[in-house]
């Protein structure tokens, strides 16, 4: 009969215990980094689409708010006199390389003004995107961590 003394049994749950944790460990390094790309990429689509929203919700009031904010599509509002304008926010591209280029497709009836329209939501959109984390507004300039965020306004 041959006995195991209870040292090589602890030594070998050791090393079993070690391999295990290098797997996990392994496992998170391989997988951490494209679930973290993704967050990013899931977390700019949605604060886009988010700040795309609050255009047409602000606009389609009719009513201002007299905050710096909003200054911009109060100019909008007053544009068109007060009246809710009926706008339709419809698209949305986001691309991401070594800038942060997004697409943003509005729709209101008759297209009036739509180069003051384009002005004044980019603007909102900058104002409203520096105040969500990880957007920085530097000048005139949005960055999304040191991305620079390029914006562009489509009516259709």
């Amino acid at each position: 009969m041959v006995w195991k003394s209870s040292s090589k049994r602890r030594g070998q749950t050791a090393i079993e215990l070690l391999f295990i944790t290098a797997i996990i460990l392994t496992g998170i390094v391989y997988i951490l980094p494209s679930v973290v790309y993704s967050n990013q990429a899931v977390s700019l689509s949605d604060a886009f689409r988010t700040a795309g929203s609050d255009v047409c919700s602000y606009l389609n009031t009719g009513v201002v708010v007299n905050d710096s904010l909003h200054a911009p599509l109060n100019n909008l509002v007053e544009l068109w006199n007060y009246t809710p304008l009926g706008c339709r926010f419809v698209g949305l591209s986001v691309e991401t390389n070594s800038s942060v280029n997004a697409t943003l497709v509005f729709e209101y009836p008759g297209g009036a003004f739509p180069n003051a329209f384009e002005g004044n939501v980019t603007l909102y959109l900058k104002l409203r995107l520096s105040r969500i984390s990880g957007f920085k507004l530097v000048g005139e300039n949005l960055y999304y961590g040191e991305k620079p965020v390029n914006i562009t306004v489509v009516v259709r």
